[in-house]
């Protein structure tokens, strides 16, 4: 699921010599999102474990764990997107 919501991406890449344009932003949004819930609600990370983060919402400023599993976390998600 992933790599097809990417695809636009790529395309952009090969059709545009390497520039991306703007059009892919919800692409990348989605994607973002699809690997967030799948480490934070799902536990489908071996670093973090069978656990299940709260979610947060875009309007709280807080989040309901450390700045280091926050960290943990954009690492896990970036390894997976």
């Amino acid at each position: 699921m992933i790599s097809t919501a990417l695809a636009g991406r790529v395309a952009e890449e090969l059709m545009f010599d390497g520039r991306i344009t703007t059009g892919a932003q919800d692409d990348i949004k989605k994607v973002t999102q699809l690997a967030t819930g799948l480490v934070t609600v799902y536990g489908m990370s071996d670093k973090m474990g069978l656990v299940g983060y709260n979610s947060v919402s875009e309007e709280q400023f807080s989040k309901p764990y450390s700045e280091k599993t926050n960290s943990q976390i954009d690492q896990e998600v970036r390894a997976i997107v």
